[in-house]
């Protein structure tokens, strides 16, 4: 009789583990519910380049792809904000905006296993898409931490938060292309900062002070709203080229400003950047002192719809569950 497994990364939720699965996804679902997000169900399998278009190196190098009997290349899904974009572009799009979205399901990435990390987990997220104002930010934010309110873990939560509209901003001042600029932050959020300073000096010429700058940045973490206000004054002082992403700065600013008024755990990270190639404004990823990666994460993505239809600002968070 040959003996089956489960295969190398999959794993069986049996009685009491399958039941805190089901009670997650019960307070999930009740709360995103009263925020006024609608259920969206999406295929488990898509066109692979729906995720290799923008999901980032990471990602891409991943998935689980294959080509199906009639030859066409397909992959699981790896996360769900594409399969997202792409409904809205195909079914959501003459909705009165915003529009709301959540999800909860398998995802699939080719990742080494360890421990509580598997290469099938599941992911509960939501997509607001069509609102670009400050609002819609701190609504993503408010809603996560609504959420570990009802899980009794908002206490031991830490989050950190950035604006990664400061770096596109400095890239693009300077002409990077957006392959570069995915390269780049993709070295940034693996932790080789100095190989992605090596990599900038090709495209900045030397004696411009703007690699300082960048350098200064990566290396502010772990400050509060009222700190950042003093590293923006430094800055400016210091820094001509400042002036290229003040306003960016400054916005990171004001939602911090608010973040801090609701009496939110949170720390200001300028060096901070997440892995996905989409995302364009405000970042945020949360850890918990119990395991050695994030249990969430999202922030705004304003030109991911454009890149399969039309431009339209949208946003994700998203739950990591294993």
């Amino acid at each position: 009789m040959p003996k089956f497994e489960t295969v190398r990364g999959m794993k069986d939720y049996i009685d009491s583990e399958a039941r805190k699965i089901r009670y997650i996804e019960t307070i999930f679902r009740n709360l995103v519910e009263k925020y006024g997000y609608s259920e969206i169900i999406s295929p488990v399998l898509e066109d692979f380049k729906l995720f290799a278009l923008k999901g980032g190196e990471e990602l891409r190098e991943t998935m689980y792809v294959f080509k199906d009997k009639a030859g066409r290349e397909v992959a699981l899904r790896p996360e769900f904000t594409p399969s997202v974009a792409r409904a809205y572009v195909e079914s959501l799009q003459s909705m009165p905006k915003p529009v709301r979205v959540y999800y909860f399901g398998t995802v699939y990435r080719y990742d080494e296993p360890q421990y509580g990390r598997y290469r099938e987990f599941r992911q509960a997220g939501v997509e607001l898409i069509g609102d670009n104002s400050i609002l819609s930010d701190i609504e993503i934010i408010d809603l996560l931490y609504n959420f570990y309110d009802k899980i009794n873990i908002s206490q031991n939560i830490n989050m950190k938060l950035n604006n990664i509209a400061i770096f596109r901003r400095l890239m693009s001042y300077y002409g990077l292309e957006d392959n570069i600029q995915e390269h780049l932050l993709h070295l940034i959020d693996k932790g080789k900062k100095d190989e992605a300073i090596d990599l900038l000096t090709h495209y900045i010429k030397e004696g411009d002070n703007t690699i300082n700058l960048i350098n200064n940045l990566l290396n502010i973490k772990g400050i509060d709203s009222n700190e950042l206000r003093d590293v923006i004054e430094g800055l400016r002082r210091d820094f001509r080229e400042f002036k290229i992403i003040e306003e960016d700065v400054k916005y990171l600013q004001r939602i911090a400003d608010l973040l801090s008024a609701l009496n939110f755990n949170f720390k200001i990270d300028l060096g901070f950047v997440r892995g996905l190639a989409y995302y364009t404004g405000i970042i945020f990823e949360v850890t918990h002192p119990s395991v050695t990666f994030s249990i969430a994460g999202g922030g705004r993505y304003d030109k991911l719809i454009e890149a399969y239809a039309n431009a339209i600002e949208s946003l994700v968070m998203i739950l990591a569950e294993n």
